[in-house]
């Protein structure tokens, strides 16, 4: 008898645990965690783009902007690949002009308003980076983000 009250017990504190655990996860999602907040920061990422010239890729980036200068280095693509980059606010849709960049070329967007922004990037010239196989390809797009308020 008193086994089976030990395992109620326990089941019930695990049911407790895992309903905490969910709620934090929610409650985290809702709140923005998991968004990097800069006033100054350097975010280094990397992507999968298509070489179609078209397509365009979100990063993986994601940063609540406190207001200033925001910029894209591109550190180095494989095949070699000039990128169009820019950064889309969240919030609203809109977003920087987009510009292009080189291998270890950095361009940059200053008076930028505080908001939460992601970088987006599509290959500035179509071009096959798949050899003889069908379709575009994709290239691999190694870069930093940098914010400063």
């Amino acid at each position: 008898m008193a086994e089976v009250s030990q395992e109620r017990s326990h089941r019930t504190r695990l049911g407790l645990l895992a309903a905490v655990l969910g709620l934090l996860a929610v409650l985290s999602v809702a709140t923005g965690i998991g968004v990097t907040d800069a006033e100054a920061a350097d975010v280094l990422d990397a992507t999968d783009v298509s070489c179609d010239g078209q397509t365009i890729k979100t990063g993986n980036v994601s940063v609540r902007h406190t207001g200033g200068t925001m910029a894209i280095t591109q550190r180095s693509t494989t095949p070699k690949s000039p990128s169009a980059v820019w950064y889309r606010n969240t919030a609203n849709g809109n977003f920087l002009q987009a510009k292009q960049v080189a291998d270890g070329g950095t361009v940059s967007w200053g008076g930028v308003l505080a908001a939460t922004y992601e970088v987006r990037v599509r290959r500035a010239v179509a071009e096959n980076c798949n050899g003889i196989s069908p379709g575009h390809g994709n290239y691999r797009f190694n870069y930093t983000a940098t914010f400063q308020g």
